[in-house]
């Protein structure tokens, strides 16, 4: 037989806190009474605990005690010397409504007892009828509904500092989808104070369009079987109490209490979000546009670069006064309106080689403020306002030029009937208190260009495509459509950010924000070469176009030099090997197929550490890796280049 493994339990007695009881009654017989039921009658086992007793015999004296002690019950008779009937009750209530309060009358009065229960007291006996239990149990009925109400006014404050310290809103629903909780997130998203919106239907917050299809959801959800919308996250649209839109994210749960079905409405502006997630498809559909834009311009700059090459050495071949010659002159020209044409696209693309410096924006600005007011034309009055102590940038001041002046005609195109035109330089420091512009940019201090125009403005469909290449809404012949898209991959290639606010008939603002920089702008004189020097040295030149090599090679042959040829990285150096005495210049593409102008350098470099590199690239992709891998600025050309500019560059290099 297995042993019993119960084990005997044994209850630890509990003290029972003693309750204590204010009793206001002036009749003594009542008062001997009282006392006689809640302490002579302690020892049979009530259960309720035993009573701590304080007697008063007026209201007067009654406010006093309560002022100085605490009390976990008040048994009030209604006629007392200094007030009677309810009024006394009312009393007690205003100045102790935390206290309940049992009323113990001599009237056997139906409609008072049902007006002082109605208006806050717990019980309303009648004397002579009230024996030890009734008013034991009474005490503890009043006792024990206090401590539930005030269990559930904690309850009650726990979930309102919960839904009060959120951003979204929380909303509770009924079944015929009325409002009936409103939080301060809500108010925050939509508009509404709870005061106004309570009582009001959740469609109320839905644009008109949608109304309809959110009603049939949730009459859908109130049906058995799976709901469309309860239980799950969709993205919606929500209503503001100024009438403007928002994008939300909408989470509706359902619940069961003891008084019916319940809906929690969770909703999030996701504003903010999507305004990012559209940036970002933005960004990618301009990454996208930019390589293909900067694919093209390299091989159309090799094009160009043998075009003008060719066309000026058959300049040199034929007298000045033949009829050829101002053909020629014409390709020439022509041939710099596509190289032209092919930088804008560059500077789209972000691809084009910028020299930056350290540049005080407010004399950029100043610099092109003559050549800007001819632009514009007389019928736009034209203004600037400079911030002093201006942070400087790290810029192209050619580039940054461009920018401004690409501004300025897009301004003035939005102005035919005349306005205004403003430049404004500023400082700002971004920090996380900048909720707009910290999605979009670093913490950091930074110098803002703005333009301000009083033109037709931008409506939001355009908005989105303005910096896009050759879209733009002007008639045919009025504009290439790349002069914003230059723009926008110039401010890029700074590491800047471009912000455009404009409203159809209220004028568009353009905002820039350059990095700044603390120290002051380049002083030092760059070497100028006035005039063309030739030389006698010995050049090599690695260029896988064959065209390419045949146009520099001629060229450079009419200036003195004698020149070497390979077609890419791995035959360049071993023309090199063979001719390493000889050699004082390389002059090397960047992108060759087998082993590239980078290879190139670094192999020649390791073997002769003083020998001269120019590179040349029809494109400025990845330059800034390219120095970094070699570990020193590098002296570029960038294609499509003139004779003389690469005569120039090269007997620059060579005398350093």
């Amino acid at each position: 037989m297995l042993p019993d493994t119960k084990q005997s339990t044994t209850k630890v007695p509990t003290e029972i806190p003693e309750i204590r009881v204010l009793i206001i009654e002036d009749n003594p017989k009542d008062t001997n009474l009282i006392n006689w039921m809640l302490t002579k009658k302690e020892s049979t086992g009530n259960g309720f605990g035993k009573y701590d007793l304080t007697f008063v015999e007026d209201l007067k004296t009654a406010l006093k005690v309560l002022d100085k002690n605490s009390f976990d019950l008040i048994l009030l008779d209604l006629l007392l010397p200094d007030s009677q009937g309810l009024a006394t009750f009312n009393k007690i209530q205003t100045h102790t409504p935390q206290i309940p309060t049992i009323i113990l009358s001599g009237f056997d009065d139906k409609s008072s007892a049902l007006q002082a229960v109605r208006t806050g007291a717990q019980d309303y006996l009648i004397k002579g009828k009230v024996d030890h239990n009734i008013l034991t149990r009474s005490i503890h009925y009043a006792i024990e509904r206090k401590h539930h109400k005030e269990t559930l006014r904690i309850s009650e404050e726990r979930y309102k500092g919960v839904t009060q310290s959120v951003n979204d809103a929380i909303i509770i629903l009924d079944t015929e989808r009325t409002i009936i909780t409103w939080n301060i997130g809500a108010t925050t998203i939509f508009g509404f104070e709870e005061s106004d919106i309570i009582g009001h239907a959740i469609t109320d917050i839905i644009p008109d369009m949608d109304r309809d299809i959110y009603a049939k959801l949730f009459q859908k959800s109130n049906d058995s079987g799976p709901s469309p919308i309860v239980n799950k996250t969709i993205e919606s649209t929500g209503i503001k109490q100024n009438g403007k839109t928002i994008p939300i994210e909408l989470s509706i749960v359902s619940w069961e209490a003891s008084n019916g079905r319940f809906f929690t409405a969770i909703i999030r502006n996701i504003s903010r979000r999507k305004r990012l997630e559209d940036q970002y498809r933005h960004a990618q559909k301009m990454e996208a546009v930019g390589q293909l834009a900067g694919g093209i311009a390299h091989d159309f700059n090799n094009i160009l670069t043998g075009i003008i090459g060719f066309a000026e050495l058959a300049a040199d071949t034929i007298d000045a006064d033949l009829p050829a010659q101002e053909y020629i002159r014409s390709i020439i020209r022509k041939s710099d309106h596509a190289a032209t044409l092919v930088r804008q696209i560059l500077a789209f693309s972000r691809k084009q080689i910028l020299d930056t410096k350290r540049v005080d924006m407010n004399a950029s600005v100043l610099s092109v403020s003559n050549f800007i007011v001819r632009v514009i034309g007389e019928h736009i009055e034209f203004s600037t306002n400079l911030a002093d102590d201006l942070y400087y940038i790290n810029a192209d001041p050619t580039a940054l030029e461009q920018i401004i002046t690409n501004l300025c005609v897009n301004a003035r195109d939005a102005m035919s009937a005349g306005g205004e035109l403003t430049i404004e330089t500023s400082n700002i420091t971004v920090s996380t208190s900048n909720k707009q512009l910290i999605d979009f940019l670093n913490p950091g201090k930074y110098a803002v260009l703005s333009l301000i125009d009083t033109g037709h403005g931008i409506d939001g469909k355009t908005l989105q495509h303005i910096y896009e290449p050759f879209y733009t809404t002007k008639e045919v012949g009025q504009g290439s459509g790349l002069g914003l898209a230059m723009v926008y991959g110039l401010v890029k290639q700074h590491q800047a950010y471009i912000h455009c606010d404009s409203t159809p008939g209220e004028g568009t603002t353009f905002q820039i924000y350059f990095p700044a920089t603390k120290v002051s702008p380049d002083t030092e004189n760059r070497l100028v070469v006035d005039h063309v020097v030739g030389g006698t040295e010995t050049i090599l030149i690695v260029e896988d176009e064959v065209d390419l090599i045949i146009v520099t090679k001629s060229i450079l042959n009419q200036y003195g030099y004698t020149i070497l040829t390979a077609g890419n990285g791995i035959d360049g150096y071993q023309v090199y090997q063979q001719n390493r005495d000889k050699i004082k210049l390389v002059l090397t593409d960047i992108v060759m197929p087998k082993e590239g102008g980078i290879e190139l350098y670094k192999r020649v470099y390791a073997d002769n550490p003083k020998i001269k590199f120019l590179f040349i690239t029809g494109y400025a992709s990845g330059l800034a890796d390219k120095e970094m891998v070699i570990g020193k600025e590098i002296d570029v050309l960038s294609k499509p280049y003139r004779g003389n500019q690469l005569a120039k560059k090269i007997r620059h290099i060579l005398d350093l």
